[in-house]
């Protein structure tokens, strides 16, 4: 059988002020040392470290004082740590690691941590642990100095709890307890409920009766709901459906919306095209209106030249005319003065009058010759103002041809003006035919962009128009559409009359209207008092089914528990007898249980332990039970004895040496039949002359096959049974640790000093 403890790591704990680590890795390890060197306190550690809450059963005042203290030379330390180590290889631990480490560590401020592989765990958890492998502080597996007769001195079920633990029924009394404790809870439990359903009861009856004389209103408002989720979902289908094109157009009003602000964008350019056009530089203006009058003065010049050519061209003709009708008339005169003459002439022939006719000749010669005269002087003049004008005329017509080609010029620069201008005209017409042609789309694309909004203002007003409907029925828009979807996406497949559905709307509401409103909350408590009393009801049924699985539970542990305990007890009162015989070479020995009733006093509880129970200061464990009478009926354990060739009535009668190897016989008989994984065991033979020393080592290697045994002793024949010797020392307050041959262990104890093996 391998061994289970592995180790002990104690740090800041009592006199150990150094980390120590001590091995186990044998059966039987034996510690001794000097009285006051500190070889308890390992003990001590072992206890401590299996959750010991009794500060009197580890030799201290308060949680604390486990914290090294400190020496002259040495500083005290700011915790207390102690560590075992098992091998887990058979699963004795029900956790899944080969090895476990079981710590423990407190600090100055009282704070105290339990560990399990380095993972912090509660203290109760901790103690289920341990009781799944038989290890505990309550049972016999550490056995301190001065208390090997614990077991004689403990009450009956103090005894009882010891062994239950010893032999590791101890989980199962620990799942009982809190199986009980649960019970008593549910209980409890059952029994507030029950009060509370008692009080709900009566005031439930009343506003049932209250609430029933609005069922009519209830269940038209249940119509009035149903049909109203039916018509806003039809409502809703409507909008979503005849708007949809709506949906559509958002689109098209996005890219009608784009299109209108390209072409307001370019009607902006185009006026600033026009303003462009419109525009006009003074100097090209003034320069226009310069050559405009110096054209209309040359064409009055050319006017008024033609018109003085012309009357020059007329002078010159009439000059020319009167020229030549001067000069005819004045040969025809003259014929006429000459055929008159002749005409004399022939009258003075006639007459025969020649003197008168030489005085008429001489005359008319003379009157020819004046005439000419006369004439010759005009014609001369008539050609001189001939010759004039002709020179005026000419020299109109040169002025003429000179405002003739100052006119083509100014009129070329005047076509080139009204070319531009007529060009720039055009581009104004240009412009404002493009104008008027954005202008049309402008107003094409604003006009299909207002339907669009005034297809959305309109949706808009149907959809307020429903939500307004929806708020007065005390629907939510938002938590209506998606809680009714199905309802909304299926009304086309239920189609209604609307307008008949909103009638018996408005009925429903009239009617509702005249039969008042309800106490809402006068419902309110109604509802609230019936969840309450039906959540109770079952609460109360939960709580009775949990009570029952409880008992039976509890059934089955203490089925277990009984069984296993009374197999345990008779192979303890077996080995009891063998033992005691063994012992004392003869005489007889015997447990058995007891039942401790709930009326039995302290008194009866002191007589009966002088009759076999406990005495002495071990009367403090029943007193830890605060004064609380014991359960009735309650599993006790006593145990009697008869020595052979002597007769006692009670344990009292024995002496210190009896008493001694009396518990040293049950504490083997328990160790043998329960097989517990570890026994630690302080000067509890310290007592023992060299016989019984001989047999307590004889006892203790037969038991090392099953249990691993810690010793702290002072005894030559126990050191001789151990495998592995640790001798422990004190050296300026603080306690040393020093592995050991057992002939320096001998020397060691016997002369108060230290051996250290080099």
């Amino acid at each position: 059988m391998s061994d289970m403890l592995r180790s002990l790591e104690i740090q800041g704990f009592k006199s150990f002020a150094d980390k120590i680590v001590l091995k186990f890795p044998t059966r039987i390890t034996a510690i001794v040392g000097p009285n006051g060197s500190g070889k308890s306190n390992v003990a001590d550690a072992f206890r401590w470290v299996l959750g010991e809450q009794s500060s009197k059963n580890i030799r201290i005042a308060n949680a604390a004082d486990v914290i090294f203290n400190g020496t002259p030379q040495r500083a005290q330390a700011g915790f207390a740590s102690a560590a075992l180590t098992f091998d887990n290889s058979r699963k004795i631990f029900p956790v899944d690691f080969s090895e476990v480490t079981l710590a423990r560590k407190v600090y100055r401020d009282g704070v105290s941590e339990y560990a399990v592989n380095k993972k912090q765990m509660r203290l109760k958890d901790l103690t289920q642990i341990l009781a799944s492998a038989k290890l505990g502080v309550k049972g016999m597996g550490i056995i301190n100095q001065g208390a090997g007769d614990v077991f004689l001195r403990a009450s009956p079920i103090e005894r009882r709890e010891m062994i239950e633990e010893m032999v590791g029924l101890k989980e199962y009394r620990l799942k009982k307890e809190d199986a009980e404790r649960r019970m008593k809870a549910t209980s409890e439990n059952i029994a507030k409920v029950q009060n509370i359903l008692l009080e709900l009861e009566p005031n439930l009856r009343l506003l049932r009766r209250q609430v029933a004389k609005w069922q009519s209103r209830a269940e038209k408002e249940h119509e009035l709901h149903e049909l109203s989720i039916s018509y806003f979902s039809h409502k809703i289908w409507d909008l979503e459906h005849s708007f949809s094109h709506i949906q559509l157009s958002d689109k098209d009003a996005d890219a009608l919306q784009k299109d209108v602000d390209v072409l307001r964008k370019e009607i902006a350019e185009l006026q600033g095209t026009f303003a462009e056009l419109e525009y006009e530089d003074p100097s090209k203006r003034i320069e226009r209106e310069r050559t405009r009058k110096e054209i209309a003065e040359l064409e009055r010049k050319k006017s008024d030249l033609l018109g003085i050519i012309g009357r020059l061209e007329g002078q010159s003709e009439v000059y020319r005319s009167l020229a030549k009708t001067q000069a005819g008339f004045d040969a025809s005169q003259a014929q006429q003065q000459f055929e008159k003459v002749l005409t004399s002439l022939r009258f003075i022939v006639s007459l025969d009058a020649v003197s008168i006719m030489r005085e008429k000749i001489q005359n008319v010669i003379s009157g020819l010759e004046s005439f000419l005269s006369s004439h010759q002087h005009r014609l001369k003049d008539k050609n001189e103002q001939l010759q004039s004008c002709t020179q005026q005329l000419a020299e109109a017509q040169t002025e003429l041809q000179n405002v003739l080609s100052a006119l083509d010029k100014f009129s070329s620069e005047l076509a080139k003006f009204n070319q531009a201008q007529t060009e720039q005209s055009k581009r104004f017409k240009d412009a404002v035919k493009a104008m008027e042609a954005h202008r049309d789309q402008l107003r094409e694309k604003e006009t299909a962009l207002e339907h669009i909004r005034f297809n959305r203002e309109r949706k808009k007003l149907y959809e307020d128009d429903i939500r307004l409907k929806m708020q007065e029925a005390g629907f939510a828009w938002d938590e209506f559409v998606v809680a009714r979807r199905d309802d909304i996406n299926h009304a086309e497949a239920h189609p209604i009359v609307v307008a008949d559905v909103e009638m018996r709307i408005i009925r429903l509401r009239r009617d509702l209207a005249v039969m008042g409103e309800i106490d809402q909350e006068v419902v309110a408590s109604c509802d609230e008092a019936s969840r309450r009393f039906e959540f109770l009801t079952h609460e109360k049924q939960d709580l009775a089914s949990a009570l029952e699985d409880l008992q039976t539970l509890n059934q089955s542990l203490e089925e277990k528990i009984t069984a296993g305990f009374e197999q345990s007890l008779r192979a303890i009162d077996t080995e009891f007898n063998r033992c005691f015989q063994l012992i004392f070479a003869g005489g007889k020995a015997s447990v058995k249980t007891v039942r401790v009733g709930i009326n039995q006093t302290e008194g009866e509880m002191e007589e009966m332990e002088k009759e076999g129970g406990a005495v002495g200061d071990e009367r403090e464990g029943m007193k830890n039970e605060k004064g609380k009478k014991k359960e009735q009926g309650e599993l006790g354990i006593e145990f009697s004895v008869h020595l052979p060739r002597k007769k006692i009535k009670s344990l009292e009668a024995l002496s210190g040496g009896e008493r001694s190897l009396t518990a040293i016989a049950l504490l083997f008989a328990i160790i043998i039949s329960a097989k517990p994984p570890l026994l630690v065991l302080d000067e509890i033979d310290a007592a023992l002359d060299e016989a019984n020393s001989c047999t307590f080592a004889r006892l203790l290697r037969d038991i090392a096959h099953d249990v691993q045994c810690i010793i702290i002793t002072h005894n030559r024949a126990v050191m001789e049974s151990a495998d592995v010797l640790y001798g422990v020392t004190m050296q300026d307050g603080l306690s040393k640790i020093f592995s050991l041959q057992f002939t320096q262990a001998q020397e060691f104890v016997g002369q108060d000093r230290v051996a250290e093996v080099q």
